[in-house]
């Protein structure tokens, strides 16, 4: 049958590839042979009327949607939108049946194939994607994408993201259940914890250059990140440095975007739902594939991957006895980090090299206390002795050999320390509560406390150091007893100065040595009562005529025998 061969001949012109895996010889020819005779006796006989009509024939009756077209005015049209549209993703049989529900109470005439629906999902597709699939597949799929570049010098771009490793450890958390009226307690074990990792992700070489392990994603985790980072600079090139431009996602912006501001020039947080803008995604995905993947204890990649491509979970759950604790699995993520930062090394260090010195940002040891130190959340007092803090179970003592600091022992402080490095700290006044705790920080003064050295007591031990650092305290301590003298000195020349200035007339009275007031806040005018007084006093020169019974009466008086004591009286001496 020649029809048979033909049709053969057609269905085999579809297996030809080229080498992109292209067809060759696409067509949609009738795959079965009566179908392809009937075409062709079509063509044949629309042919004899003219070679236009031949045309015809074989061009489907729906090609162009001209039947569609016809059938739906504009109402119609914005009927059969508001349909496919819809979040519940209606399919094209549902979305046909909703259509004719309306086409028949507008007169219009009925879809009678799923067919036209998929046609006009199609031509809808760009203005139907947002109320389907959402607005960020319509900025992932549809709307023009900016390509960018790496930097290719260090410390001028960096980003960070928390992920969530996808490496089980089993968990252990006490339970306590009711039996019978008796409460018994055992351990309750899960086997399908994950940890998660803050990553700060530098764009030049994609050199991790910080990280942080926690339970969750949090303020504190990232934090922990960003000083894992600035300390990171600090072993790789001596100096705490800051990043040029950081990059972030949106989770607590209210409250870590003035920290992200502070520890960079230009803070660019990545727009909502522009995953592509952030490269420390892929960066995550490279991770579970090229580390995650090869361990026993690997959790699979996201819920929307292909299921075949998943860990076998019947294995799984027959070995989940051996899946690790969480020590080990940190020990895991840590390894991690490690094998990468050592991969990467040479070449980020090569890159730091190129850096332009304007775009080296020192991170001072003031600054960066004060934004990423920790705080104890109680206030401290500065003694004699310094102010000691408990950490680690260890009581620490700093102080400063900033004589200023001696004229503030009175206040609340604030101590900010890095647990890393415990050789300094910040203190910033703050007003306390009765508790303890801090009220509210006041900040105007600010000092950066050393850690006190303890010198030995046998002179046997002592080392250089140590005789230099006790000179160094006698020279502060002289230092302080000159400015004692020379503060009491001053304050004797004013006094001398103000004694010279007060008239003589009342140099002997107690108001004008003492400058007392008196109950209402007044002196000058006390001080001038009692010169006027002075001044109008009657003298009487006392003779030698002086009868004895007049000098009784004077000493003893004659109305003593009639006194009432009035306690009211402030004359009366008491």
């Amino acid at each position: 049958n020649v029809w048979e061969r033909l049709c053969k001949l057609s269905n085999d012109l579809l297996t030809l590839k080229d080498p992109n895996g292209r067809d060759i010889f696409p067509h949609n020819l009738p795959k079965n042979w009566k179908a392809l005779k009937r075409k062709c006796e079509q063509y044949e006989a629309a042919r004899r009327i003219s070679e236009e009509e031949g045309y015809r024939s074989v061009i489907h009756k729906s090609y162009g949607n001209k039947y569609a077209a016809v059938v739906m005015n504009e109402d119609a049209k914005a009927v059969m939108h508001k349909l496919i549209s819809m979040h519940n993703n209606l399919n094209n049989v549902q979305i046909m049946e909703e259509y004719n529900k309306v086409a028949s109470l507008m007169d219009w005439k009925p879809i009678d194939s799923p067919t036209t629906v998929e046609n006009w999902r199609q031509k809808f597709a760009l203005t139907t994607m947002a109320g389907n699939k959402g607005d960020k597949a319509l900025k992932n799929t549809r709307m023009k994408q900016i390509h960018r570049e790496a930097p290719t010098q260090a410390l001028t771009y960096w980003t960070l993201d928390g992920w969530d490793a996808e490496l089980f450890y089993q968990k252990k958390t006490p339970k306590t259940v009711k039996k019978n009226g008796e409460e018994k307690r055992y351990m309750y074990t899960t086997y399908t914890n994950r940890k998660t990792m803050v990553v700060v992700l530098d764009a030049c070489e994609k050199y991790p250059v910080g990280y942080a392990i926690g339970d969750h994603e949090s303020p504190a985790l990232i934090r922990e990140a960003l000083r894992n980072a600035i300390q990171h600079t600090k072993e790789l090139f001596g100096e705490r440095y800051k990043p040029l431009q950081l990059q972030s996602d949106n989770y607590q912006k209210k409250v870590m975007v003035p920290f992200y501001e502070a520890m960079t020039k230009y803070y660019t947080p990545a727009a909502l739902g522009n995953a592509k803008s952030k490269i420390v995604e892929p960066y995550f995905k490279r991770l579970n594939v090229e580390y995650c993947q090869k361990q026993a204890n690997w959790s699979g990649f996201g819920i929307t991957a292909d299921k075949d491509n998943q860990p076998n979970l019947e294995v799984l759950n027959q070995n989940h006895k051996f899946i690790p604790d969480e020590a080990t699995v940190i020990a895991q993520l840590e390894a991690i980090i490690a094998q990468e930062r050592a991969k990467k090394i040479d070449a980020y260090r090569a890159a730091w090299e190129r850096t332009e010195e304007a775009r080296k940002m020192p991170f001072g040891i003031e600054e960066y206390l004060m934004l990423m130190g920790e705080t104890t959340g109680r206030t401290n007092k500065i003694t004699g002795s310094g102010l000691f803090i408990e950490f680690m179970g260890e009581r620490i003592c700093f102080d400063s050999f900033d004589l200023s600091l001696r004229d503030h022992y009175n206040e609340d402080w604030i101590v900010r320390f890095d647990p890393d490095d415990m050789s300094q700290v910040l203190v910033s006044n703050a007003k306390r509560l009765k508790s303890g705790r801090v009220d509210k920080e006041i900040g105007t003064l600010q000092y950066i406390l050393q850690r006190d050295i303890k010198v030995p007591m046998a002179l046997a031990d002592q080392k250089p150091e140590h005789f230099e650092y006790r000179a160094r305290v006698d020279r502060f301590n002289n230092e302080m007893a000159e400015k004692v003298k020379e503060k009491a000195k001053d304050v004797d020349r004013r006094i001398t100065t103000i004694c010279q200035r007060i008239p003589k007339i009342a140099a002997g009275t107690v108001l004008d040595r003492y400058l007392i007031t008196d109950s209402l806040g007044q002196h000058k005018d006390v001080r001038s009562k009692m010169r006027d007084d002075a001044t109008d006093a009657d003298f009487m020169e006392v003779t030698q005529h002086i009868t004895r019974q007049s000098v009784a009466m004077a000493s003893t008086g004659t109305d003593d025998e009639d006194y009432d004591y009035n306690p009211l009286d402030m004359n009366f001496s008491r």
